[in-house]
């Protein structure tokens, strides 16, 4: 996992002009993240994960200023760590981090961390996330305490061009139809701003394991069944493509400052 790249000046200001669109005051605020992901070589998986825990040790021995809130991995090899931002600007701040943590542990350090993680790596890519707090749903009543929940179960929908507000309302609708319902289940949804095309949204769903999150998926259709008969085809409608991936949380890449 390493820095990420430094957006440009221009793009900066185009995205903060547009995320002052979007969050208008009245609304739950939405979280914004940098999204690092690593896919790795299939057989290359345990060498990845030894060193990732070592600089995860360099964060906490020498007090890396920025943090990984989330961490996770799919059945695919993808790991995936989303990083708190406070603003687009926070990417520079994010840099600098980096440069204080160098110069603490030592370029060598990091330099030799990064070089076996190099051989591990199919590719690396850097992404700027932002979680939907309109459209995700956290009942009171979630059925998992946070220690139940290993399992992560992840939705893609791309969709076409043009059609992202009229998804975004269905999807709202969604939310609305499962808290009328009392749903337990809680989902998480990311709307992707820069790195992928416009238009990619994942919805996130946390279980026990495999089988707990199918039944409870099974169960959570079923009691919609008949709104979903009319939903579904206006949802789908507006798909370019759609794929799904499970995975896990990764509790050991997560790492936070003290204070």
């Amino acid at each position: 996992m390493k820095t990420p790249n430094k957006l440009t000046s221009l793009t900066l200001l185009l995205i903060t002009i547009f995320s002052i669109q979007i969050f208008a005051q009245d609304k739950p605020k939405d979280e914004l993240y940098l999204f690092h992901q690593d896919i790795v070589k299939v057989d290359k998986v345990e060498q990845y994960e030894t060193i990732t825990k070592e600089l995860f040790e360099v964060f906490k021995k020498y007090g890396m200023e920025g943090s990984v809130k989330y961490a996770s991995k799919t059945d695919d090899n993808k790991y995936n760590f989303l990083s708190p931002l406070s603003s687009y600007a926070d990417l520079d701040n994010r840099n600098e981090h980096w440069a204080n943590l160098s110069k603490k542990a030592g370029s060598e350090t990091l330099s030799k961390i990064f070089a076996v993680m190099d051989e591990t790596y199919v590719s690396h890519k850097d992404y700027i996330i932002r979680r939907s707090a309109d459209l995700s749903y956290m009942p009171k009543n979630h059925r998992l305490v946070d220690e139940e929940a290993e399992f992560v179960h992840f939705d893609h929908y791309y969709f076409k061009e043009g059609k992202m507000d009229e998804a975004m309302k269905i999807m709202k609708e969604l939310k609305d139809m499962m808290s009328e319902k009392k749903s337990e289940d809680a989902f998480n949804v990311w709307i992707f701003d820069i790195g992928e095309d416009y238009g990619h949204v994942v919805v996130t769903r946390l279980a026990k394991n495999g089988a707990d999150y199918y039944e409870q998926s099974a169960k959570r259709w079923k009691s919609m069944a008949e709104e979903m008969k009319e939903m579904w085809p206006r949802f789908s409608s507006l798909l370019k493509h759609f794929d799904h991936h499970n995975g896990s949380r990764v509790p050991e890449f997560i790492y936070i400052p003290k204070e």
